[in-house]
């Protein structure tokens, strides 16, 4: 997770937007667990992973309509071979994923980050809460705090 933590700070001093995928819930089978994250760069390109395979091919793709129209999306994905929808995912899991924009010019992810880098540089423990209301906005923000 710090590697990853290093990366946003890395695209936060280029003010690289990019889209933050984290695991919000998982039941059943999955290859990873709630809190696991993923950053989908705009070039597509990713650093952390939240499962690997189909399922992070499919998060991409949703990742680059989010990048385009600079929102936050919740998305579920069903780990079954059976379904149509999700063929060749065999783990027999539901997950449910945050997709959200990372807009560097807005301050307030300028803030939280910030105080992140700040905690993990001074091995202080924290935890982040984000409140996450039922409907995206374009150009949405989610209200985001760290607490320690």
């Amino acid at each position: 997770m710090n590697n990853l933590i290093r990366q946003i700070k890395e695209a936060k001093d280029q003010k690289e937007n990019f889209v933050l995928a984290t695991i919000l819930e998982k039941s059943g089978s999955a290859p990873r667990n709630e809190g696991a994250k993923m950053m989908i760069r705009e070039d597509l390109s990713i650093e952390g992973s939240i499962g690997g395979g189909l399922v992070e091919a499919m998060v991409i793709r949703t990742a680059a309509r989010v990048i385009k129209n600079k929102y936050y999306q919740i998305e579920g994905f069903r780990l079954n071979s059976k379904d149509e929808a999700s063929p060749g995912l065999v783990c027999g899991g539901e997950l449910k994923i945050l997709l959200e924009y990372i807009d560097w010019w807005d301050p307030h992810n300028q803030v939280f980050y910030d105080e992140m880098i700040k905690l993990i540089d001074t091995k202080t423990d924290f935890v982040t809460i984000i409140k996450i209301p039922q409907t995206s906005l374009v150009y949405g923000r989610l209200e985001k705090w760290v607490c320690t």
